[in-house]
C-alpha cells in the first residue's frame, strides 16, 4: 500500500511541469489547499494513459496492420504521444480553470465580508483592545475566508511576527484591489499612531458605498 502512494505521488509530480512547481504551493493556498494534491495529480495521469490506451486500440491500432513492423512501430509511438500530450494538457487546463475559479470566489468571498468584519475591529479597539487583539477577537466563522485568513495572519502576530509584514502578506496573496488599499491604510495609520478606528470605520462607510453604487 505505502508503494502505491508514494509511485502515485511520484507520477504526479512528474505530471506537474517543471516550470510550476516552485509557484504551486503558493497557489494551492489561494485555492484553499493547504497542501498539493500530486496524488490527484498522479490519478489525473493513470486516467489519461487509460484513456490513451483506449482510443489507441480501437481507433488508432486497426488502421496499422497493413503497415510493415517499422512503420506500425514509428505510427504507434507518434500516434501514443500525441495523444497522450493531448490529454495531459486538456487535464492540466482543467485543473486551471477550476482553481482559477475557485481563487477568485474566494477573493470575492472576502470583500463581500471586508466590511463586516472591519465594523467588528472597529468595535473591539473602541472596547480597549490593541489592534492585534482586536484582530483576533474579531474572527468568527461567519466570515468565512476571510476569517480563515484573518485566523492565519493574527497567529503569525502572535508568535512575534510583525502585525504590518503579516497583513502585507496576506494582501500580497490574493488579486484584491479593495483589500490592498484597506491594508495599506491601516497599515499607514498604525505607523503613524493615528486613530485606527476611526480610519476603519471610514473605510467601512466607503466599501458601503462603493458597494451600493
Amino acid at each position: 500500500m505505502a508503494f502505491k502512494i508514494v509511485f502515485l505521488e511520484e507520477f504526479g509530480k512528474a505530471f506537474v511541469p517543471k516550470k510550476f512547481i516552485p509557484n504551486l504551493r503558493g497557489y494551492m493556498l489561494k485555492a484553499g489547499f493547504n497542501e498539493v494534491p500530486y496524488k490527484f495529480f498522479g490519478l489525473l495521469f493513470y486516467i489519461s494513459a487509460l484513456v490513451t490506451t483506449i482510443i489507441f486500440i480501437t481507433f488508432i491500432f486497426p488502421y496499422l496492420k497493413k503497415f510493415s513492423p517499422a512503420e506500425i512501430y514509428i505510427y504507434s509511438f507518434v500516434s501514443w504521444f500525441l495523444i497522450q500530450l493531448f490529454f495531459a494538457t486538456l487535464f492540466t487546463l482543467l485543473v486551471y480553470f477550476y482553481l482559477d475559479l475557485r481563487i477568485y470566489v474566494r477573493t470575492k468571498n472576502m470583500e463581500e465580508q471586508l466590511p463586516d468584519f472591519l465594523q467588528v475591529v472597529s468595535a473591539n479597539l473602541r472596547g480597549g483592545l490593541t489592534f492585534e487583539r482586536a484582530l483576533w477577537a474579531a474572527i468568527k466563522p461567519r466570515f468565512g475566508v476571510l476569517g480563515s485568513e484573518m485566523a492565519k495572519a493574527s497567529k503569525k502576530v502572535m508568535t512575534g511576527y510583525d502585525v504590518s509584514k503579516a497583513l502585507t502578506e496576506l494582501s500580497d496573496k490574493y488579486d484584491s484591489l479593495m483589500l490592498k488599499r484597506t491594508v495599506d491604510l491601516m497599515i499607514s495609520e498604525l505607523e503613524s499612531g493615528g486613530n485606527i478606528a476611526e480610519l476603519i470605520d471610514r473605510i467601512v462607510d466607503n466599501l458601503k458605498e462603493t458597494k451600493l453604487l
